[in-house]
C-alpha cells in the first residue's frame, strides 16, 4: 500500500502541475518552455521524494517495460498502473473544479490538426525511448545511484517536450494523457488519436528496456585485463 500511495501522489502531482502549467501559459505568445520546465521540475522532485518507496515510476509505460524485463511482478505492476491512472483522473477532476473543464481541455495532450498518426506515434515512441533509456541507465542498471539520477530523468522529460510538444502534446506517458482526455471529452471525440499516447510510449519504453538490458548493459561480470 505504501508503494501504491507513492505512485498515486507522484502521478497526481505530475498531471495536476502539468495540466495547470499548460493552462496558465497558453494563449497569445504561448511558449512551450515554461510547461516543459514545469513537467521536468515536478518529476525531479517526485523522483527524489518517492524513489525509495516505490521506485517512482509515475508512468504506466515505465511500469510495463520493467514488467517485461522482470524488474517488477505482474500483480504489483497492475497495482501501480491502476494507481497512476486513478491519480491522473483525480488530478484532472480537481483542475476542473478549481479552474474549469476548459482548463483541462487546454492541458490535454492532443495531436496537431491533420497531423498523421504514424508521425505522432514515432514522436511518442522515440520520446519515451529516450526517457526509458535514461531511466535504465541512471536508475535501474547501476549498482549504486548517482545523486543526479533524478535530475537526469527530469531534464530528459523537459528536452523531449521540446521535441514533440507542438505536434503531439508530448505526453510520453499514458496516465498524463488519460485523465485529462477523459475529463475534457477528448476520448469521446478523438478516441483513435488518444490511442497514440498508449501505443507509442509503451512500445518505446519496452524497446529501450530490452535494448539496454540485453545489449548495452552487457555482461555483469567485471572485465578481466588481457595479457
Amino acid at each position: 500500500m505504501r508503494s501504491l500511495l507513492a505512485e498515486f501522489i507522484a502521478t497526481f502531482a505530475l498531471v495536476f502541475v502539468g495540466v495547470v502549467s499548460v493552462h496558465h501559459f497558453s494563449g497569445d505568445g504561448f511558449s512551450i518552455l515554461l510547461p516543459a520546465l514545469a513537467h521536468g521540475f515536478i518529476i525531479i522532485v517526485m523522483i527524489y521524494t518517492f524513489f525509495q518507496v516505490s521506485g517512482a515510476h509515475i508512468n504506466p509505460a515505465v511500469t510495463i517495460a520493467l514488467l517485461v524485463d522482470g524488474k517488477i511482478s505482474g500483480g504489483k505492476a497492475i497495482g501501480y498502473i491502476l494507481s497512476q491512472l486513478l491519480a491522473a483522473l483525480v488530478a484532472s477532476v480537481l483542475v476542473m473544479i478549481i479552474y474549469s473543464q476548459g482548463a483541462v481541455h487546454i492541458g490535454t495532450p492532443v495531436l496537431e490538426v491533420d497531423y498523421p498518426y504514424w508521425k505522432a506515434f514515432l514522436l511518442e515512441f522515440f520520446g519515451t525511448f529516450f526517457l526509458m533509456t535514461v531511466i535504465y541507465g541512471v536508475a535501474v542498471a547501476p549498482k549504486e545511484l548517482n545523486p543526479t539520477f533524478g535530475l537526469a530523468i527530469g531534464l530528459t522529460v523537459t528536452a523531449c517536450i521540446f521535441l514533440a510538444g507542438p505536434t503531439t502534446g508530448a505526453a510520453f506517458n499514458p496516465a498524463r494523457a488519460f485523465g485529462p482526455a477523459l475529463i475534457s471529452g477528448e476520448y469521446a471525440s478523438h478516441f483513435l488519436d488518444q490511442t497514440v499516447y498508449w501505443v507509442g510510449p509503451i512500445t518505446g519504453a519496452i524497446a529501450a528496456t530490452l535494448l539496454y538490458s540485453k545489449v548495452l548493459k552487457g555482461n555483469d561480470e567485471t572485465p578481466q585485463p588481457t595479457e
